[in-house]
């Protein structure tokens, strides 16, 4: 989980948000994903919520800030 926590930071640095939530998610294979989610609010983790972006949306300078 270091790696992740360094990663959490890294984030954190670039993207505006009050914290960086953390989901584990393993399903049927013998793995488990880490989800890094730049939050201001815990409804920012619910992942019904989606951002869409194009091409130049995923540009850092052209990010959302999250409400």
């Amino acid at each position: 989980m270091s790696f992740s926590r360094n990663v959490a930071l890294a984030i954190k640095q670039v993207v505006p948000c009050k914290r960086i939530g953390m989901s584990l998610i393993g399903l049927e294979v013998p793995h488990v994903h880490v989800h890094l989610i730049p939050i201001s609010n815990m409804k920012d983790m619910q992942f019904i919520k989606k951002i869409k972006l194009n091409a130049l949306g995923f540009k850092s300078d052209n990010l959302p800030t999250l409400t």
